[in-house]
């Protein structure tokens, strides 16, 4: 019984530096957070969000129906947000989509239209890109010239264009999912529900963390390697689907519309890309606090510097000095 002293105390005191150090880095997470005025980024956002949101998803649903078909991706999309923002926003959107369509209008309006739609499906990533770049402490060196205007649109299409493969690859395998689910539903009737859940839950949420590995790592000026952006996009992920739940429970039990009159859609939407913001850039807190307590701090691109922002207080406020 004596010799198990010095080892329950060994693991107890080894136990009490393992809880010091996750507070001390969840408390880093939250200075950086307060510190880096997300409110203001995430207001941003969802200012893009209004006019990015229709152009984006009227892309992703394009890409997608060519394999799933346009009715289908456009049902499954419009399901999801539904649950996300409420029926009424949702079938708002899908009106907004349906009016959106470019049909013939001459060579002149469709080429207008075209890059339009290029412009505004990459604005809400493109704002992702210089919210990560400030959290982050780095700026891209200035570059004036449409050139860079139209490839840094064209990095932010990419994602576009990707989130639409993405929804192909996840119906593709939840249809496989389903058919399986069915067939083994047959045979054992407690199993078939479960395993449709547990696996559709297990997809969506790879896919998510998959999706914010590749923002985290490839859309700001940034060098970073996979293992660090791996375990900041799967906390990302638990956050979001925690928030959507919360975000769920709000809707179902306010009632937007009682409060906004014909303006609700709209709040409901602003309201829903703000917290969610606000989740993703809490995630991304949380890589740039993990890269530096690795000691692996995250690298600025050949094309941009670090920068070191102190807040200096003067006679009429704060002001904001950047030094490199």
């Amino acid at each position: 019984m004596m010799s198990k002293k010095p080892s329950q105390s060994k693991k107890h005191r080894k136990f009490k530096d393992h809880a010091h150090s996750l507070l001390h880095f969840a408390k880093r997470i939250v200075t950086e957070y307060g510190k880096d005025n997300t409110f203001d980024l995430g207001a941003s956002l969802a200012y893009y969000t209004i006019f990015s949101i229709v152009p984006l998803l009227l892309v992703v649903i394009s890409v997608s129906g060519i394999v799933a078909g346009p009715d289908a991706v456009r049902g499954q999309v419009f399901g999801q947000l539904s649950g996300l923002v409420g029926p009424d926003t949702a079938a708002a959107l899908q009106d907004m989509l349906g009016a959106a369509y470019i049909s013939g209008k001459g060579w002149l309006a469709t080429v207008i239209g075209l890059i339009t739609l290029f412009i505004g499906a990459t604005g809400i990533f493109n704002s992702l890109k210089n919210s990560l770049n400030r959290m982050w402490e780095i700026e891209p060196k200035p570059k004036n010239s449409v050139v860079h205007f139209f490839m840094s649109r064209l990095l932010s299409f990419s994602f576009v264009m990707g989130l639409g493969f993405l929804l192909i690859i996840t119906f593709t395998l939840n249809a496989i999912v389903t058919g399986f689910a069915d067939r083994l539903g047959s045979r054992l009737p407690e199993l078939g529900p479960v395993l449709l859940m547990v696996t559709s839950f297990a997809i969506t949420f790879s896919i998510s963390t998959f999706v914010f590995a590749c923002i985290f790592k490839f859309l700001p000026a940034v060098r970073i390697a996979w293992r660090d952006v791996l375990p900041g996009a799967i906390f990302t992920t638990v956050l979001f689907v925690l928030g959507e739940r919360i975000i769920g429970f709000y809707f179902d039990t306010t009632d937007p519309a009682s409060t906004f009159g014909a303006a609700a859609g709209l709040i409901s939407l602003l309201i829903w890309t703000f917290y969610s913001s606000q989740t993703f850039f809490f995630g991304a807190e949380f890589v740039f606090v993990w890269c530096e307590v690795k000691g692996r701090p995250i690298q600025p691109a050949p094309d941009a510097v670090r920068v070191v922002r102190q807040v200096i207080k003067v006679d009429h406020g704060i002001v904001v000095e950047k030094v490199e």
